[in-house]
């Protein structure tokens, strides 16, 4: 986890701010060590030219690379074991991956095994929901049971080794955290990954650019289960031979009968850099030297800024260098999605908040030929949720549709690709671009329930609402196009007009599925699906009447929003728990079996699932910076 993020002298987190970080340095990106780089350091790619090509390439299958990249994972965390020899440290610090991996870092992942203390207490919270469901610490500890068995028959646990159950335990064996990080191939590498000459190469070139960081706590008085049976193998591990002394720091090789992994300490810090190639440890080197790491890369910095400091998880993914990598080992796959370049990086990060667990996605894109483009001036009006049936299991609401489906329109034209909207004409007499998506402009909300049906006695039935916001000057187009519908719909005589909430409706039950009833009243275009009701006019009428006294009024939902990201573009929300009382009392009536024992007893203390997607625009040409939130309610 970085204890101190870039551009921030520390202090909690606002998920009201999304505003980037300002200030940059100049940058050195890291030199692949062997063969020919993809781009030589300091010299910018031509507008428009594509990376250079490796000639005679074959394509090659990359599940050796990622088994690859797994078995170094191991490795790396059993070799830890061998620094508590090596180093015994106490209370220095360690230092982040943003500082010292270099800038066109491809991809790193960090896990913080020692969470900080307001993380800790909702983690405690979480847990005490689980456990505090009658019947859960015997289904926990029959599971537990299971897993320790099956480990203990593929000789993956030993009777020494004390389960890990918890984060206290986890903490005992780690410092604060570990992080495994991949760096770009030259291109020598990439010929040797597309050439496919053996599992040997593959793994060469992993060893050349996949490397561990740890922060190590190695303290003998606070260890237990496995640092202590493996510090009976690795007495000699101080004498780990030096390899050589780069930029005033040892490496030291340290061998087994199987591996031979290369290490350092980074001075001053708790920080150990482990590669199964002297290369990337001597990278990590530079950095840290320079001091010019990712933490100093101004996409990095804006991203980081956005997301909670204080983290479980971590995982940054270079895009920019992504498809740089992608176009030489395999251009045919992107021309086959119509990516025509991809820009910039994205932000991963799991936290532990009150009352949930919390994914942030903070990204900063240009993606050209992807074909859909948000409007980030966009946002929907704090008034269309209260307009959203309170007792919805679930709803997405958004707006501007017409801007979405014009870029995407404007990309199939590209590539060629128009046929859909001939369909649509042909089908339906109406011209998609000039008769139907200028109407999409406003907010929209797709909202789902369930209700009682009409026979006494049987199930209840999926219901749901759809609206769209519109302006007077669409009104009368609208009601056009509607009525352009309802005659192709039904050549034999459309549906009679009903006069409803001040509107014109009608009742599709006899050209469609029943229950549906579709018109325009006020400011919208409303259709409502609901077989349980008795009549069209009831169910129109259910949804009139409560027209901003819905979902988004309530003080629970008030609650709830509290987690989305500034100025969402789109909100979607899920009732875990309605739903589940749903499938609860219709298992109960299926089944004789008791739902305490079912796999039930995992998911109810998930109490709803909240996702926020928030699209600003940037300074820099066509990138769009998002900022995305899903949090999973947990509680009793």
């Amino acid at each position: 986890m970085d204890r101190n993020p870039p551009g921030q002298a520390g202090g909690p987190y606002d998920p009201q701010t999304g505003q980037p970080l300002s200030g940059t340095q100049p940058t050195q990106p890291y030199t692949p060590p062997q063969g020919e780089s993809f781009r030589a350091p300091g010299v910018e790619q031509p507008s428009g030219a594509p990376p250079a090509q490796v000639k005679g390439l074959r394509k090659t299958s990359w599940v050796p690379l990622v088994a690859g990249i797994a078995t170094v994972v191991l490795v790396f965390a059993i070799v830890v074991g061998g620094f508590w020899v090596y180093f015994n440290l106490f209370n220095r610090p360690a230092a982040s991956a943003a500082r010292v991996l270099p800038p066109n870092t491809l991809a790193y992942i960090t896990l913080d095994t020692s969470p900080d203390a307001a993380q800790k207490a909702a983690l405690d919270k979480m847990k005490e929901a689980f456990e505090s469901q009658p019947g859960f610490k015997e289904a926990w500890a029959k599971l537990a049971g299971q897993a320790t068995q099956a480990g203990s028959d593929m000789g993956l646990t030993s009777d020494a080794t004390p389960e890990v159950t918890d984060f206290d335990t986890l903490g005992s064996y780690l410092g604060d955290n570990v992080t495994i990080a991949i760096l770009p191939p030259s291109t020598d590498d990439l010929e040797k990954l597309q050439g496919g000459t053996g599992e040997g190469d593959v793994m060469d070139v992993v060893g050349r650019n996949v490397v561990g960081l740890v922060d190590i706590d190695f303290n003998p008085l606070n260890k237990k289960g496995p640092l202590v049976d493996f510090k009976k193998q690795t007495e000699q591990g101080a004498k780990a031979e030096v390899v050589e002394k780069y930029r005033d720091m040892e490496i030291r090789k340290y061998v087994t009968d199987t591996t031979t992994l290369y290490f350092t300490l980074l001075n001053d810090t708790s920080t150990a850099v482990v590669g199964s190639k002297v290369e990337p440890v001597r990278a990590v080197i530079d950095q840290f030297k320079d001091d010019k790491g990712l933490r100093d890369d101004a996409t990095y910095k804006a991203l980081s800024g956005q997301v909670p400091q204080e983290r479980i998880l971590t995982l940054y993914v270079n895009l920019t260098e992504v498809y740089k990598q992608s176009q030489i080992v395999s251009p045919e796959a992107l021309d086959n999605y119509g990516v025509q370049t991809t820009e910039g990086a994205m932000l991963l990060t799991l936290s532990a908040q009150e009352g949930g667990m919390q994914v942030d996605v903070a990204s900063e894109v240009y993606m050209a030929g992807t074909g859909v483009q948000v409007n980030p001036n966009a946002k929907p009006e704090v008034a269309t949720l209260s307009d959203i049936p309170a007792d919805s299991l679930g709803f997405l609401v958004g707006t501007d549709l017409k801007s979405a489906i014009e870029s995407a329109i404007e990309s199939t034209r590209k590539q060629g690709e128009a046929s859909l909207l001939d369909d649509f004409e042909e089908a339906t007499g109406l011209n998609a671009e000039t008769d139907v998506i200028p109407l999409l402009g406003g907010d929209y909300a797709l909202s789902f329930d369930t209700t009682l049906p009409r026979i006494a006695g049987a199930d209840p039935v999926p219901s749901g609402v759809f609206q769209l916001k519109l302006s007077a000057d669409d009104l009368p187009k609208a009601e056009q196009v509607l009525s352009a519908l309802l005659d192709k719909m039904s050549p034999d005589g459309r549906p009679d007009k009903l006069s409803i909430a001040g509107g014109s409706f009608y009742d599709l039950s006899d050209i469609g599925p029943e229950g549906v009833v579709a018109g325009i009243t006020q400011d919208r275009l409303l259709v409502v699906y609901d077989p349980g009701r008795e009549n069209a006019e009831e169910a129109v009428k259910a949804v009139t009447d409560n027209l901003g006294k819905g979902i988004g009024s309530t003080e629970q939902w008030r609650e709830i929003a509290k987690h989305l990201p500034r100025d969402s573009n789109s909100i979607m929300y899920l009732d875990i728990k309605g739903a589940l009382e749903f499938g609860e009392s219709k298992y109960r009536s299926d089944s004789n079996n008791d739902s305490e024992t079912a796999p039930v007893l995992f998911i109810r203390p998930f109490q709803y699932l909240l996702v926020g997607s928030s699209t600003q625009a940037t300074r820099e040409g066509n990138r769009s910076r998002n900022h995305t939130v899903i949090f999973l309610g947990i509680g009793k």
